[in-house]
């Protein structure tokens, strides 16, 4: 089947095609960072600061108060949302790829 340009589709498949684009470039751009040196070094710090905030759930969970325990909570999530970014730009960036190329060439 042969690839549709863009100026074929619809309005609404236009804009879906412009911001899956745009996926693309940021993944990318992610992916660039995560695999550069100082991409390395982020998520060196990114896994010890999680490994450590986890290592004090586990530790002091019984006697922590509330507010320790959810500041605890707060920064293991935010650092492996960080983290999780970083792993799965190349993924995601394949699979906007894929959606791309799916539009395309419906």
């Amino acid at each position: 089947m042969a690839r549709k340009k863009i100026s074929d589709l619809t309005k609404e498949k236009q804009e879906e095609v412009a911001i899956i684009r745009k996926d693309v470039e940021n993944y990318a751009a992610i992916e660039g960072v995560a695999n550069s040196e100082g991409g390395q070094i982020i998520a060196a710090a990114l896994r010890k600061d999680a490994s450590g905030a986890l290592s004090n759930l586990l530790a002091k969970y019984k006697t922590a108060s509330d507010t320790e325990l959810r500041a605890w909570c707060a920064v293991l999530g935010e650092r492996l949302a960080l983290l999780k970014s970083f792993v799965n730009a190349p993924k995601n960036r394949q699979g906007a790829i894929d959606r791309l190329d799916e539009i395309l060439n419906s």
